[in-house]
């Protein structure tokens, strides 16, 4: 694993050229090895990478307070032909297990992205999620905040951050 500050992601498909702003205070730049999307991320945030299957990444902090690296920032690409062909379909999968909770439509730029909240239960106690689907040209890319809770707000904040930075390469 290595460390990673705090992590800000912005969109951008292939066919939107913008620019990803400038990295917070503390925050580094990250791209995985086979540079499909780039983002900013906290530096003191845990990185495991190359899980397998559409898992690119995960970045697990904040690295202080009172459960450190408790939440985490994982982001998935599934492409087309593959479990889930349409940010849709990954939807609805979600909804079988009766804990989704459907957000509104989110719009970063010119993209419209899926959005939505899952709570679940489990042995250490509640766990909420939230879920924001972006389309690329040959599938998309989930980008998925999990949290105990109550979360500390700071997790929430630093999931906003990284939506905001992220761009599909």
């Amino acid at each position: 694993m290595r460390s990673v500050c705090a992590v800000v992601l912005i969109v951008m498909l292939s066919g939107a050229c913008s620019k990803a702003p400038p990295a917070l205070p503390g925050w580094l730049g990250y791209a995985p090895k086979d540079n499909s999307f780039f983002c900013h991320a906290p530096g003191d945030w845990r990185v495991l990478e190359d899980q397998g299957g559409a898992h690119k990444v995960s970045f697990f902090g904040p690295a202080a307070g009172p459960a450190p690296y408790s939440e985490s920032i994982a982001v998935y690409r599934h492409q087309k032909g593959g479990a889930f062909a349409t940010p849709q379909d990954y939807a609805r999968a979600q909804a079988v297990s009766g804990a989704a909770i459907p957000a509104p439509g989110l719009k970063l730029g010119p993209i419209q992205a899926l959005e939505f909240r899952s709570e679940r239960s489990s042995r250490s106690g509640l766990t909420r999620s939230r879920s924001v689907l972006f389309p690329a040209e040959d599938g998309f890319f989930a980008l998925v905040h999990t949290a105990p809770s109550p979360a500390p707000p700071s997790g929430a904040a630093v999931f906003d951050e990284l939506l905001k930075s992220f761009r599909i390469r």
